[in-house]
């Protein structure tokens, strides 16, 4: 009885990884997925402008160039967008800058004047109109920049405007020894979402598309007649769950696989000149796992994988089952549909 389990499992996963359809999808799902994870690097190849930074010409007349420019970069580092601009002093006319404005350069005109009422008179100058994330870095610089001027402006000493302008230092203390780690565990619950159940939810319904169309193709070619005349129905039935689940599991895994080749060509590319292992992948790919081990989160996905692992394949056999047995009550793939 057992050898004609493992000849039904083994007929059946066969029937199932040496079809073209198979190999044709695990191909594109491969291509997709590089695709996915370098597309700014493709956008480029064709003659994208990923890579173009905006230029920001800045006509001081207050003196404060400086400070506008530290301002605007620390703003913009801080939402990962300080690679995108260039910010530089212009000592050229405005009239003439406008006159150099075109809509092949992304070129921004900032002039600051002295105004004895608002303390900073700003003038904004564009070819086209200038995306929301840019307008409020900007505009927020310009705020701090002319509360910066009014603290200069009020006689009070550099130790005392530094310490009206520093952040406030914020000690946080939790109580509750087993939640120490809440953040940790706030992104692995958060990566978790993103790497194991989408796929998860996709494999599931491979899983029970899968059953049926098997179950209800051998009912309509006869082919369950004579499987049933030389094998009792029960491990004909085992046979087909146990085959579709690891078909599941292999194609989990190519998944898991093409992710990581997806993910080390991004880090192999590096920035857009090619190059083997460039310093800024090894320094990225560093700077990540130095990050992922001191926010705990191996330890607690250490402890929770082996769980989660149960859990999916629990999963897997529980909507098998299921499927199996609603393919058993229909006579066509319609039916099963319904």
């Amino acid at each position: 009885m057992k050898n004609k389990l493992k000849f039904l499992i083994k007929q059946s996963l066969g029937k199932k990884v040496k079809t073209k359809w198979f190999k044709i999808a695990n191909v594109i799902l491969l291509i997709c997925l590089l695709a996915l994870a370098n597309i700014d690097r493709i956008v480029t190849f064709f003659g994208g402008d990923f890579e173009k930074q905006k230029e920001i010409l800045v006509i001081d007349k207050l003196g404060m160039y400086d400070s506008f420019n530290m301002t605007f970069s620390s703003l913009a580092e801080s939402l990962g967008e300080v690679k995108n601009f260039k910010v530089q002093e212009s000592l050229q006319e405005k009239e003439k800058l406008m006159q150099e404005l075109d809509e092949k350069e992304d070129k921004i005109i900032i002039t600051l004047n002295r105004d004895e009422k608002e303390y900073i008179n700003a003038e904004l100058i564009s070819y086209n109109p200038i995306d929301t994330i840019t307008y409020q870095l900007i505009s927020t610089t310009l705020n701090q920049l002319k509360s910066s001027l009014v603290l200069m402006t009020s006689g009070l000493t550099k130790e005392e405007i530094e310490s009206l302008t520093s952040p406030v230092e914020v000690k946080r203390i939790v109580t509750n020894e087993e939640v120490e780690d809440a953040e940790s565990k706030d992104m692995l619950s958060a990566g978790i979402i993103i790497i194991f159940i989408l796929p998860f939810f996709f494999l599931i319904t491979m899983l029970t598309q899968m059953i049926g169309a098997e179950i209800n193709d051998e009912k309509s070619t006869r082919g369950m007649e004579i499987i049933i005349s030389n094998v009792p129905p029960k491990i004909h039935f085992i046979s087909k769950i146990i085959s579709s689940t690891l078909f599941v599991i292999i194609q989990g895994l190519l998944l898991i696989f093409y992710a990581l080749l997806a993910y080390g060509l991004r880090m192999l590319i590096g920035t857009a000149i090619p190059a083997s292992f460039s310093r800024e992948a090894l320094g990225s790919i560093s700077e990540i796992w130095n990050f992922i081990k001191s926010s705990g989160i191996l330890n607690l996905l250490g402890q929770g994988l082996p769980f989660l692992l149960i859990l999916f394949l629990a999963s897997f056999l529980a909507y098998a089952i299921l499927a199996g047995v609603l393919a058993s009550m229909t006579t066509s793939i319609e039916d099963y549909q319904q």
